[in-house]
């Protein structure tokens, strides 16, 4: 703005002296803009909705900040009629840092995240999940084989051989890729995995995950249209040695001398907790396990 002022100051004339009133005013009406955005501190609460196509549900930033320059948010799914303040049934699709989703279907988002503009897909579908057979008991007749419409925490599940489970289960399921930018750098986010992971996909070993964040680079495997993808994730032991704690002896399949998750009076090694909790008849408290999502493809 000052090097127009100076510019103009040579030449003497009616329209300069309007060009100066015309320049200070638009100078005043700028910064009388400005400074009320730089002293605005509190969380702007209206959220830019935007429909998913064919559903009737919405996707929006979960962000206290959303609309202003600097913000992160988790972009979320939630039901039209229930709209933005009803988050009961929000189904998460992405962790922190996304802004300005923009749907192209039910399963596939473009958002902004820092100064990039990425592709989100949600997993939206089922998983056949088969558990190692030998660790799979009481067995309901299924050989281990279990059908999860979404992912879950093993124990929240209603099977107890699902629920007590300790050990591998391999994830299975399907999703059309349609990826046009072959240059992009594509990977696939696991969300949280309780403990460790292995991703195979049309095939090809992708690697292993133990700790966040809990992704694999995927370009190289990923195929145009269907693609078959694998996980198999392995959990910590003590889920199975709660569980064995609540059978006859005969019926367990665990030998150990660790007594913290047993439910017996003594044999406690000087854990005062654990004593506490064994006096009191409570079961041990269990470890979150399995894929927990949410899984999505990321490009960037």
């Amino acid at each position: 703005m000052f090097p127009i002022w100076t510019a103009s100051l040579p030449v003497v004339r009616e329209e300069t002296t309007v060009f100066f009133r015309l320049s200070i005013l638009s100078c005043m009406r700028v910064v009388a803009t400005v400074i009320p955005l730089l002293m605005e501190v509190e969380p702007i609460t209206e959220y830019t909705m935007e429909p998913i196509p064919n559903t009737a549900n919405v996707v929006f930033v979960d962000s206290g900040y959303h609309g202003q320059l600097e913000h992160a948010g988790e972009l979320m799914v939630l039901s039209l009629h229930n709209g933005p303040d009803d988050r009961s049934q929000a189904k998460p699709i992405t962790g922190d840092g996304f802004r300005d989703p923009y749907p192209l279907s039910e399963h596939e988002f473009l958002a902004a995240r820092g100064s990039e503009i990425v592709t989100v897909t949600d997993d939206g579908g089922a998983w056949e999940v088969q558990f190692d057979p030998n660790w799979f008991y009481p067995d309901n007749g299924t050989g281990g084989k279990v059908r999860f419409e979404q992912l879950t925490d093993w124990t929240q599940r209603p099977e107890e051989s699902v629920r007590y489970f300790s050990g591998t289960a391999t994830y299975k399921t399907t999703f059309e890729s349609k990826l046009k930018n072959t240059k992009s750098r594509v990977f696939l986010d696991l969300g949280v995995v309780k403990n460790v992971a292995c991703v195979r996909l049309n095939g090809r070993d992708l690697g292993s995950v133990w700790t966040a964040p809990w992704r694999v680079e995927i370009g190289g495997a990923l195929e145009a249209g269907a693609n078959r993808l694998e996980i198999e994730v392995a959990n910590l032991w003590p889920n199975r040695l709660i569980g064995d704690a609540t059978l006859p002896i005969e019926k367990r399949r665990t030998v150990t001398n660790v007594r913290t998750y047993d439910t017996m009076a003594s044999g406690t090694y000087d854990c005062t907790k654990c004593a506490e909790r064994k006096k009191s008849g409570q079961s041990a408290a269990m470890l979150p396990s399995g894929l927990l999502g949410p899984v999505q493809i990321q490009e960037q």
